[in-house]
C-alpha cells in the first residue's frame, strides 16, 4: 500500500473482497433468521368450505344449512353457521363441531334456530380445531 492509499483510506483488493463476502454472508444469515422467525410458509392444515343450499323448515324460526368442507384427513373442524332475514341481518348463529374423518371432502346439513323468518342459511367460516 502506498502513502496516498493510507492517507485517503483506500484498501487493498483483498480487504475489499473480504468486506464484500462478510456483507453477503451477513445478509444471508439475516434472511434465514427472518425466515425462521416469520414462518412465511404456512404448513398447518387449512379448512375450506362451500355452501351447497338451504331448506326452510319452519318459515318463522328454523332453517337447515347445507355445505361441504374440505380438509386434510384426520383433522377435526369447527364451522360457524348463520341465518339471515330479508334485510340481510343475522337472525341465527351456530358453531358446529365436525369430528376428524378419513375423507377429504364431506357434506353436512345442520339446522339453525332463528329469531325471525329466515331467507337463507350460510357458512360464515370453518377452521381446523
Amino acid at each position: 500500500m502506498t502513502d496516498l492509499d493510507a492517507r485517503y483510506g483506500r484498501r487493498s483488493p483483498s480487504t475489499r473482497r473480504i468486506a464484500i463476502w462478510a456483507t453477503a454472508i451477513g445478509l444471508v444469515v439475516a434472511a434465514l433468521v427472518w425466515f425462521v422467525w416469520a414462518q412465511p410458509i404456512d404448513t398447518s392444515p387449512q379448512a375450506t368450505w362451500r355452501d351447497t343450499g338451504y331448506v326452510i323448515v319452519d318459515p318463522s324460526r328454523e332453517i337447515v344449512a347445507e355445505w361441504e368442507v374440505t380438509v386434510e384427513p384426520g383433522h377435526p373442524v369447527q364451522c360457524a353457521l348463520y341465518a339471515m332475514n330479508s334485510a340481510f341481518a343475522v337472525i341465527g348463529w351456530k358453531v358446529v363441531d365436525l369430528p376428524a374423518s378419513d375423507q377429504r371432502i364431506r357434506q353436512f346439513r345442520d339446522s339453525i334456530l332463528t329469531t325471525e323468518p329466515p331467507v337463507t342459511g350460510l357458512v360464515y367460516r370453518c377452521w381446523v380445531a
